[in-house]
């Protein structure tokens, strides 16, 4: 618009530059004016266009947004298809050739001690299972060592041991392995040894005669 105007402006002070030195005639006035339109019109002419090519800009801008919202979304979809095939083929991994498990099913806790423990563990049949008993190394008791076994035709495999009478009163580990085919699987368990207060007591009276005797030595 300013351009326009600018253009028109010069028009007339042409046309003020030609009365001034003397004055056109009419045929060269109307010729000169027709000139003016015909300069408006190219002017708005080319208003137009610019305007027409600015809206297509503008919509070339919002479609090319459109296109890149889009490809993040398709980009968001496909991460999502990939997380789920993913899933999909590790499940049917698991079916195909499941993990080693092995859980312990029954325990006898709390024991007192000089009673029995039974330990009863499931997994898949034919595995073998080796059994570990941990005792603190300030109890001085060797825990009992028991044979690996292996898990019958149904999972089940089972040992039993005797508490010693010695042992003190506390909660003691279990660590079960076991094996098949290259995998291996674990499972931890404690059970809780409680001592009769009779034998805590015939423990004490045995200790203090102990001592007593010593020093009558």
């Amino acid at each position: 618009m300013l351009r326009r105007l600018g253009v028109l402006l010069c028009v007339v002070g042409l046309l003020a530059f030609a009365v001034g030195c003397g004055g056109p005639s009419e045929k060269s006035f109307t010729e000169l004016s027709g000139q003016v339109a015909a300069l408006a019109k190219q002017i708005t002419d080319l208003q137009a266009s610019t305007a027409s090519l600015q809206t297509k800009v503008d919509q070339a801008t919002q479609a090319t947004t459109a296109v890149r919202t889009e490809v993040t979304n398709q980009g968001s979809s496909v991460k999502q298809l990939t997380t789920k095939l993913s899933a999909l083929e590790t499940a049917l991994q698991n079916h195909m050739d499941p993990p080693l498990i092995v859980e312990v099913t029954t325990l006898t806790s709390p024991v007192k001690v000089g009673d029995k423990v039974e330990l009863v563990a499931k997994t898949r049949a034919g595995t073998r299972c080796a059994i570990a008993i941990t005792y603190p190394a300030e109890t001085k008791i060797k825990a009992p060592t028991l044979r690996d076994a292996v898990a019958d035709k149904n999972g089940k495999v089972d040992w039993s041991w005797k508490v010693d009478k010695k042992l003190p009163a506390g909660t003691y580990t279990v660590k079960i392995t076991a094996t098949l085919g290259g995998k291996t699987a674990t499972q931890n368990a404690t059970f809780t040894v409680t001592v009769p207060p009779a034998a805590v007591k015939k423990t004490t009276e045995t200790k203090t005669d102990t001592k007593t005797s010593s020093g009558k030595g």
